[in-house]
């Protein structure tokens, strides 16, 4: 249950490791990292950008090739 809150926590929410790690009431987020680590296989904070791209990470994003949305717009004549 505890794992299941933390990824919920990880992936829904914009609270750093180390307000999650306070929350579920852990000694701190090393202990925190090192249960999330052993149980899932991998690090919380890799889990947690995963969930929450940056804007280098989104292809989607203007620099990576995205097109103006003036331009992606159905042109009308």
């Amino acid at each position: 249950m505890l794992l299941i809150e933390a990824m919920w926590l990880l992936g829904s929410t914009t609270l750093s490791i180390v307000q999650i790690a306070e929350r579920l009431h852990f000694a701190d987020s090393t202990t925190f990292s090192r249960f999330f680590r052993r149980l899932k296989g991998a690090n919380p904070n890799a889990y947690h950008n995963k969930s929450h791209p940056t804007p280098d990470d989104d292809p989607g994003e203007k620099g990576r090739g995205s097109v103006p949305y003036s331009e992606a717009l159905p042109r009308t004549t």
